[in-house]
């Protein structure tokens, strides 16, 4: 068996997760990127999404919802990116980095029934973990990696596809979570397809005659029986945390409290991975 940790939103969780009043108080939230004056909106949390707010809208239009707004950091995104493979690396040594940089990874959780139960308490353990760290993790737990990946992005909490269901559990899916091109999205859906069961369905022979491999492809996908074989990463010894701040600081007090948020995450990252550090290096950067 397989699990996929997934962090939803990745780039405002990258953010949030060194602020715990921001998680305690979920107010709406939109990553900005660009230079100014054409920043836009890249990512948004479920708040901002419900009050209207989309993907490519300029920072005036973002400003008019009142949303918290904040400039895509990418060291901290790199940072989160280590954390979620640390949750991962906690659990078991063969962790596939699938795309930690946009919140994904995958781990063999096989054997982890001693130590934790059944796959429904590992996904609990795992989440647990994940909160400690400053994430919210969608966890999907599947009898192959690809449908591990499926469970996690299609699926709010704690997924757990029996072997066998797959299709079953994919089946309403929408046709977007394939990742597919905008070419193939419109192909699609000019033929009627628009969830994996419609596509799970579609004669194998026509459609790899119409579309090539990819068909066949995006068909093993949709079906849950995507058999391959995970890819494990050698794990880094690299723990670094970063935070930009709105405000210079001038005094040793609040120095103090920003250094603390620094170091809590680091030293649950160091925890999780049963280690600990002999010396930490601080860099600051001047006005």
């Amino acid at each position: 068996m397989f699990a996929c940790l997934h962090i939803p939103d990745f780039p405002v969780q990258a953010v949030t997760r060194l602020d715990a009043s921001l998680r305690q108080q979920q107010p709406p939230i939109a990553i900005l990127d660009g230079s100014p004056p054409l920043e836009k909106v890249v990512a948004l949390n479920r708040r901002a999404r419900q009050q209207g707010m989309y993907p490519s809208m300029t920072k005036p239009q973002a400003e008019l919802f009142g949303a918290k707004l904040f400039q895509r950091n990418r060291a901290q995104e790199a940072a989160a990116s280590q954390a979620l493979l640390d949750c991962a690396l906690a659990f078991s040594p063969r962790v596939e980095n699938t795309d930690a940089s946009q919140g994904d990874a995958i781990l063999d959780i096989a054997g982890l029934e001693r130590l934790h139960g059944q796959a429904e308490c590992i996904g609990q353990a795992l989440q647990q973990l994940g909160s400690t760290l400053g994430f919210e993790l969608h966890v999907g737990i599947a009898a192959n990696p690809d449908a591990a990946i499926l469970a996690a992005h299609g699926f709010p909490g704690i997924t757990v596809v029996p072997p066998g269901l797959e299709q079953r559990y994919f089946g309403p899916l929408p046709m977007g979570i394939l990742g597919l091109s905008s070419e193939l999205q419109e192909t699609f859906g000019s033929w009627g397809i628009h969830t994996l069961q419609a596509l799970a369905d579609l004669p194998e022979i026509g459609l790899i005659e119409r579309i090539g491999q990819e068909g066949k492809r995006l068909q093993t996908l949709a079906r849950g029986a995507s058999q391959r074989t995970l890819i494990p990463m050698e794990p880094e010894l690299q723990f670094e945390e970063s935070l930009e701040l709105e405000f210079p600081i001038e005094l040793l007090e609040p120095l103090a409290f920003v250094l603390a948020r620094l170091l809590q995450p680091l030293c649950a990252r160091l925890a999780a991975r049963g280690l600990a550090a002999g010396t930490i290096s601080l860099g600051l950067e001047l006005e």
